[in-house]
C-alpha cells in the first residue's frame, strides 16, 4: 500500500470516528462527547555520532586491534589497514518534534454503550527531524474501541490493551469482563497481538529496524484473568496470556502471572510472580512488607529475584541473560503539619553466574543502589526540593542530584531547578560529569485550558583522558492542553467538579516536572509523549 493510500485510510478512520462521536443530540438522547487534546511543541539540541579516521602511526603503541589517540580516545584498528577507525561527535543538530494527542470519549449511544478514542499526530522539524523516534510515524490509534458496560458484565471490541501483571499489552480484538459477585472478576481476551509499548504489528519496518531476525507472522493473543477480593483488606490476581503465530505453527510467547495484597492491621504485605512457561524460567518474583507507621515514619522491606524476559521470535533470547537477586529497604517520614518530608532508600544486588570473564579476573557480580528525596514547603506558595541517587554495579555506575524550588499561586506556578549527574564506564576511558540548570512555568487560564512550558541547559565535562568534545545543548517544551465537554452526570454539579478535575490535572503535571533530566546526553531522554507517558518505541 502506497503512502498516500496509508495516509487516506488513516484520515478515513478518524472521520468515521468523529461521526459517530459527534451524532446529533436530537437522534440520540442523552448522547455527550468529551474530547482532551494535549499539543506538544519540543525543542532538541543533540550531537549525532558520526564515522572519522587517522592515520595508524599516530596512534600509541599497544594492542594490535584496540589502541589510544593521544587525547585518550579508544580507535580500532585492522591489520594491513594504514587508518584507525572510530566514531566522534558530529556538529550540533537540532530536532523541533510536535506531538498532537487526542483523548475523545463519547456516550449516550445505548444503554451502557460508549467510544473512547486516544489519537496521537506526530511531526518534527529541525536541521534534523529523523533524530526524533518515530518522527516519520504521522499517526497512531493508540486505541480505538466500543464499550458496553453493565453491573454484571462488560465487553470491548476495537484498539485496546490489557493491564496485567505482565505489563500492558495492546491487541486488536475484544475483551468480555463478567462480575458474578463483588468479590470476583472474570476476564478474557483474545486478538491480534500488537508490539508491547509500540502499537505495531510484529511484522512492521520497526521491528525490522532493531531486530536481524524479525518474525515474518503476526501472532494472535489470547489471556484469561481472576481478579478475587477474599475480605475487604485483601485481593489476588492469576493470569494466563499465550501468542501464537497466525497460521498457528509456532509459539511466540506462553506466560503466567500471580499478584496480591494482605493488609493486616496497619501492616501489609504484597508480592508478585510471572513465569515463562515457554522457557520454563521464573522472570520475576518479588515479596514486600510495608510496617506499621510509628512516630510518623513508615518501612518497607523487599525483596525480589528478576529475570529478563524475551519473546521466543527474537534472538536475545539465545544470549542466555542472567538475572539478579535483590534486597531492598525503603523509610519515610512525614512532619506533623505535612511541611518535612523524607525519604530514603537503599537496596543490594546479586547478579547470577554469567559463566564470562576471566579466571584471573572475574566480572563484579554484585552491586548497590541509594537514594533519597526531602521537600520542605516553606510557605503555602513556596516549597522546595532535594534528590540524590547512586547506582553501582557491573560495567558502568552512576550517581545524580537534583535541587528546585517552586512558587504556587493562583492559577499559575514558577521553578527553577540545577541538577547535576555523573556516569563511570568501565569498559569506556574516562568520566563523565553533567550540570543542568532549567526553569518552568505554567498557567491555568480555565478548568479546561492549560499552558505549560520548560527550558533546560546541560553542560557536560569530561575528565579522565577522556575526549574533551563540548556536549552542551538545551531542551525546551512547551504543551497547551485543553478540554471540550464534561464527563457525564456531572452537569449538576458543575463548577465544582470542573475545579476539581482541574486540580487533578495540575497534580498530575508537577509529577510530570520531576522527570526533566535526561537519561543519556546523545539521544533524546526516553521520548515521552504529550501527556507525559512513555512515547511508544521499539
Amino acid at each position: 500500500m502506497s503512502h498516500v493510500h496509508r495516509w487516506s485510510a488513516r484520515v478515513a478512520f478518524v472521520g468515521r470516528l468523529v461521526g459517530l462521536l459527534t451524532l446529533s443530540p436530537v437522534m440520540l438522547k442523552a448522547q455527550g462527547v468529551r474530547v482532551r487534546g494535549i499539543t506538544t511543541l519540543r525543542f532538541l539540541e543533540l550531537r549525532p555520532f558520526v564515522d572519522d579516521s587517522v592515520p595508524f602511526n599516530t596512534t600509541q603503541p599497544g594492542a594490535v586491534e584496540y589502541r589510544q589517540l593521544a587525547d585518550g580516545r579508544v580507535v580500532r584498528c585492522v591489520d594491513g589497514d594504514p587508518f584507525c577507525r572510530f566514531k566522534r561527535a558530529g556538529g550540533v543538530a537540532n530536532a523541533v518534534p510536535v506531538v498532537q494527542d487526542l483523548q475523545v470519549s463519547g456516550w449516550g449511544l445505548g444503554r451502557g454503550v460508549s467510544v473512547h478514542a486516544d489519537l496521537r499526530f506526530r511531526g518534527a522539524m529541525g536541521s534534523q527531524p529523523a533524530l526524533w523516534p518515530r518522527a516519520e510515524d504521522a499517526f497512531d490509534a493508540l486505541t480505538a474501541y466500543v464499550e458496553l458496560d453493565r453491573p454484571r458484565y462488560a465487553a470491548r471490541v476495537g484498539r485496546q490493551y490489557a493491564t496485567t501483571g505482565l505489563g500492558v499489552y495492546n491487541y486488536d480484538g475484544a475483551m468480555l469482563t463478567l462480575r458474578p459477585s463483588r468479590r470476583l472478576t472474570v476476564e478474557g481476551f483474545g486478538g491480534w497481538s500488537l508490539a508491547q509499548g509500540l502499537n505495531e504489528p510484529l511484522t512492521s519496518s520497526e521491528i525490522a529496524a532493531v531486530d536481524e531476525l524479525p518474525p515474518d507472522r503476526n501472532a494472535f493473543v489470547v489471556g484469561a484473568q481472576l481478579r478475587v477480593r477474599p475480605s475487604a483488606r485483601s485481593s489476588v490476581n492469576a493470569m494466563y496470556q499465550r501468542d501464537v503465530r497466525v497460521n498457528r505453527s509456532a509459539l511466540y510467547a506462553e506466560r503466567i502471572a500471580l499478584d496480591g495484597t494482605w493488609r493486616v492491621g496497619n501492616a501489609a504485605v504484597d508480592g508478585t510472580f510471572s513465569q515463562d512457561l515457554s522457557a520454563n524460567a521464573v522472570n520475576e518474583a518479588r515479596v514486600r512488607m510495608s510496617l506499621p507507621t510509628v512516630r510518623r515514619t513508615t518501612l518497607s522491606i523487599e525483596a525480589r529475584r528478576f529475570r529478563p524476559f524475551f519473546e521466543l521470535w527474537t534472538i536475545w533470547g539465545a544470549f542466555s541473560p542472567v538475572g539478579f537477586d535483590e534486597g531492598r529497604v525503603q523509610a519515610s517520614w512525614r512532619s506533623a503539619a505535612q511541611t518535612w518530608s523524607v525519604d530514603v532508600h537503599g537496596a543490594m544486588r546479586q547478579w547470577q553466574e554469567t559463566d564470562a570473564g576471566l579466571d584471573f579476573d572475574p566480572l563484579r557480580a554484585d552491586g548497590w543502589r541509594v537514594g533519597g528525596n526531602a521537600m520542605w514547603r516553606i510557605a503555602s506558595t513556596w516549597q522546595t526540593n532535594a534528590s540524590y541517587s547512586a547506582d553501582v554495579g557491573f560495567g558502568a555506575a552512576r550517581s545524580e542530584g537534583d535541587l528546585g524550588v517552586h512558587w504556587e499561586r493562583g492559577r499559575g506556578y514558577l521553578g527553577a531547578s540545577v541538577s547535576a549527574f555523573q556516569s563511570i564506564y568501565e569498559f569506556r576511558v574516562g568520566t563523565g560529569r553533567v550540570f543542568g540548570t532549567g526553569l518552568d512555568a505554567g498557567w491555568q487560564l480555565n478548568p479546561d485550558v492549560r499552558i505549560v512550558g520548560d527550558v533546560s541547559l546541560y553542560q557536560q565535562l569530561a575528565k579522565n583522558r577522556a575526549p574533551t568534545t563540548d556536549w552542551t545543548q538545551h531542551r525546551a517544551t512547551m504543551r497547551f492542553e485543553w478540554m471540550l465537554g464534561s464527563d457525564p452526570g456531572t452537569r449538576v454539579a458543575g463548577a465544582s467538579t470542573r475545579r476539581a478535575d482541574a486540580r487533578v490535572r495540575g497534580e498530575a503535571a508537577l509529577a510530570t516536572r520531576a522527570g526533566r533530566l535526561p537519561a543519556t546526553m546523545g539521544a533524546p531522554a526516553a521520548g515521552t509523549s504529550a501527556a507525559g507517558t512513555p512515547e511508544p518505541r521499539p
